[in-house]
């Protein structure tokens, strides 16, 4: 407990200790969060992963199974759960019946002592970026000179409460928190691959919960770029990416200025936000991959005033072409949304001895 006190302290010290460069926005996290996971009792926070393991299986959590989860007699229960539901980790309702939800907040708490308990997060800075599903803030690690960012998945907010119909995860009938959890295990697993693979992807370092932990790049949101020293290699960066998804059998599916970071010196190009991410075999794959195409040509007309062609772009079907079986198949490897194991290297591998080993048998034999 002492040693993860120590560790939260950091965050105290995290911004100071930053790189003068880093484009950070106004708003830092809220430090009473961190204060109150500093604060929190071992009893507390027992009772606060009993609520979450509860909530898998009841929309309230009763008393009873947060004492039958942690041992604790009914009047020792309350008296942690005041506690913790005072720091507002859980909300209490009791119109149906009475019992304890999980909040965002509590699920931070968890997700983030979690996290510092494993050496790998010492504390966090400002937020730097905040969209529909996600909060992006600088983290450090053990080290103070280690710079992270710490993406936290906060799906059914905002207009993004849709999201189940524009996720293959979100069909299940779940809560939002375990949605975010899915999201963020899909993202990690993702950029996991994509980084193993070579693709200009921040490097992963760990997720837990809703939260994935990733290597910090130093360069800018395309967003934010107002000119380019070299606006032709940087076009042609962005879709020989978009060509390399579709040689591992990817669409990125939401390639736009918000989810690219250029070098303001070279020019390159890094790639990031992967929960999207679909397989060429999916039903809207080029539907999607027109819609990636289109964004990169209407940023680079509207901002830059530039109009520029690379190859044969229009169509996926001549991109797919690409995609063979001496390349790794990522969304086999992931598998992606929309992905069809029916139509995978291994497979086709598998069909072809198949068909050999019958010719050799005879077509009449049903055990092959």
């Amino acid at each position: 407990a002492v040693l993860l006190t120590a560790t939260l302290v950091l965050v105290l010290h995290f911004v100071s200790t930053l790189p003068r460069n880093l484009p950070v926005l106004t708003a830092k996290i809220d430090r009473q969060i961190i204060d109150s996971m500093i604060t929190m009792s071992q009893e507390g926070r027992k009772v606060l992963q009993a609520v979450e393991s509860g909530s898998r299986e009841h929309l309230l959590v009763p008393l009873a199974i947060i004492c039958k989860r942690t041992g604790f007699r009914p009047h020792d229960a309350k008296r942690h759960i005041s506690e913790i539901h005072r720091k507002k980790f859980v909300h209490h309702d009791n119109r149906v019946y009475d019992g304890y939800r999980l909040t965002y907040r509590g699920y931070d708490a968890l997700a983030f002592l979690t996290l510092s308990s494993r050496g790998l997060l010492g504390g966090l800075g400002q937020i730097i970026g905040k969209g529909k599903e996600s909060d992006v803030y600088m983290g450090i690690g053990k080290n103070p000179q280690e710079v992270l960012v710490v993406k936290i998945h906060r799906l059914g907010r905002i207009s993004f409460t849709r999201a189940r119909e524009k996720r293959d995860y979100t069909t299940m009938k779940a809560g939002w928190l375990q949605m975010s959890k899915i999201a963020a295990t899909k993202e990690y697993e993702n950029l996991r691959a994509l980084y193993g693979s070579g693709f200009p992807v921040p490097q992963p370092v760990d997720h837990n919960r809703h939260i994935v932990v990733m290597g910090y790049v130093p360069r800018t949101l395309f967003n934010n770029v107002q000119s380019l020293k070299y606006p032709k290699h940087t076009y042609d960066s962005i879709m020989n990416i978009i060509e390399k998804f579709q040689a591992h059998g990817l669409v990125h599916g939401d390639m736009n200025e918000f989810n690219l970071l250029i070098d303001d010196e070279s020019g390159n190009v890094t790639v990031i936000d992967f929960p999207q991410m679909i397989s060429i075999q999916h039903h809207h794959a080029q539907e999607w991959f027109t819609r990636d195409v289109n964004c990169i040509n209407k940023f680079f007309a509207k901002r830059f005033r530039e109009s520029f062609s690379h190859r044969n772009m229009s169509s996926l079907a001549s991109q797919s072409a690409k995609c063979d079986d001496t390349k790794v198949r990522i969304d086999d490897k992931v598998r992606a949304w929309g992905y069809d194991k029916r139509d995978s290297p291994s497979s086709r591998i598998y069909e072809n001895l198949r068909d050999q080993a019958r010719q050799y048998f005879g077509e009449s034999n049903d055990d092959l």
